[in-house]
């Protein structure tokens, strides 16, 4: 438990290195850290595997309550055959989510950095089509400034 402790202070702190944040950090109750990019929501957990390598995972529900069945399959493995950052699948709840993860224990900034704007562009990019073919829920409707990152 004290390493996952470390490893989550040790995220928080590459967390904030990367969005530039003097203050405190938004963290959940689940201790996840999320941050809004576009009109997508991502966040950034700590995956305590017992006795394997811990993770960082970086997340996105792209949309929630999609439907689609099969035709939803067929679109989330085209995506996947386009990108090589990440994975796109679909929930028993019909939640399309788009995911990645990291090896703890060699993290840098850098490294959390390029997977963040990977899920988050991508979620971004794809949350649109996605509902206009699926429907489902967006995290956010608006989208804000192309550039801009909300913690």
């Amino acid at each position: 438990m004290a390493q996952i402790a470390m490893i989550q202070a040790y995220v928080e702190k590459l967390a904030k290195e990367m969005l530039q944040i003097d203050g405190p950090l938004a963290v959940d109750k689940d201790g996840s850290i999320p941050v809004r990019r576009g009109s997508a929501l991502y966040y950034v957990d700590v995956v305590d595997r017992g006795e394997n390598p811990h993770l960082v995972r970086v997340w996105s529900i792209v949309l929630r309550g999609a439907a689609g069945g099969r035709q939803l399959l067929k679109a989330l493995n085209s995506i996947n055959s386009r990108i090589l950052q990440a994975r796109a699948y679909v929930t028993d709840d019909g939640d399309v989510i788009m995911s990645t993860e990291l090896l703890a224990e060699t993290l840098t900034v850098d490294n959390l950095s390029y997977a963040c704007d990977a899920i988050g562009d991508l979620a971004d990019r794809f949350d649109d089509e996605l509902q206009a073919d699926f429907s489902g829920e967006k995290s956010f409707e608006e989208e804000e400034d192309e550039d801009a990152v909300t913690v």
